[in-house]
């Protein structure tokens, strides 16, 4: 999993932290060290410990977030319509402060750039704050469409990429169990 990890870089970030359940994040990744955003993949990890990429070590972080024991990690490759249609350089309106949201239970959201600077991070509890309902609604319709791709039954056999470098159509794939 480690070559995997740093043979690309993460571009964005979204986490979903409920109260009472384990903490799920979503993480593009793209080719390390290429100008443009190449070779796109997902990875979901279910029970992370991590929110935001806190440290100047993005790898150490990542490493330290899908070792948990009971971490559940997938990776999809996404082909170039689906990065696309994920919209990550769309613009936003929102209000910067809001009256505070104050609350228990729930779930926190999270948003962060990490390919450029200047870093991005927005963090919001439920629906968030009334001025950020553009960017909210995209972010848990971005979530739902990165799960519905990690999801597709079409994916239920597991395969181990031993070639992260080069386009999912040309890549040398293994049968997980078959090592």
């Amino acid at each position: 999993m480690t070559n995997v990890v740093e043979s690309q870089y993460p571009i964005f970030r979204f986490w979903e932290a409920p109260s009472f359940e384990p903490v799920i994040s979503w993480t593009i990744l793209v080719d390390r060290f290429v100008t443009e955003f190449q070779h796109p993949m997902l990875r979901r990890v279910v029970s992370s410990k991590l929110t935001s990429f806190t440290s100047h070590d993005v790898f150490k972080d990542m490493r330290e977030d899908i070792s948990l024991p009971n971490a559940q990690v997938n990776d999809y490759h996404l082909k170039t319509h689906e990065f696309e249609a994920l919209k990550l350089y769309g613009t936003f309106s929102f209000q910067v402060m809001s009256k505070p949201h104050i609350g228990c239970d729930g779930t926190t959201y999270g948003m962060q750039t990490c390919a450029a600077m200047p870093i991005f991070i927005a963090e919001w509890w439920e629906a968030g704050p009334d001025g950020w309902r553009e960017m909210t609604a995209w972010a848990a319709q971005t979530r739902l469409r990165l799960s519905n791709l990690i999801d597709r039954p079409d994916l239920a056999v597991e395969f181990k990429d031993i070639n992260q470098r080069y386009p999912p159509d040309y890549k040398v794939w293994r049968l997980a169990d078959k090592e």
